[in-house]
């Protein structure tokens, strides 16, 4: 929508369903090598809020987090993203990303997101 406003459709999905949802994320510092920012999910059965951002050590990448608030099932869930993203060439974009994640905050419902991913970016 602008620089600095994101509007997306995104979906969860796992074996047994499919949900989609929409985010908005205002990235009000938006730097060469830095950028920060606020994030809100709605979707079906799900609602999350995040706190994004960004740094660019040497140009083409891209070290990010996204700590969040969001539910799983009926439990409130915490989220620990951290990832790096690459620019290849023009907009091919590699990127790779760990989380964890902890269901209702107990300790023993930690879980562990693993995700490796290629992108084209207009």
């Amino acid at each position: 929508m602008s620089r600095s406003f994101e509007l997306s459709a995104i979906g969860a999905f796992d074996d047994s369903g499919l949900a989609g949802g929409v985010a908005a994320r205002w990235t009000p510092l938006l730097l060469h090598r830095v950028a920060l920012g606020g994030e809100v999910e709605l979707g079906y059965a799900w609602a999350a809020v995040a706190l994004p951002m960004a740094v660019q050590p040497i140009d083409g990448f891209w070290l990010y987090t996204a700590p969040r608030l969001g539910n799983q099932g009926v439990y409130a869930t915490p989220a620990f993203p951290l990832g790096l993203s690459v620019r290849l060439f023009g907009g091919a974009v590699l990127r790779a990303e760990a989380s964890l994640s902890y269901a209702d905050f107990l300790a023993y419902q930690r879980r562990t997101h693993l995700g490796l991913g290629a992108a084209y970016q207009f």
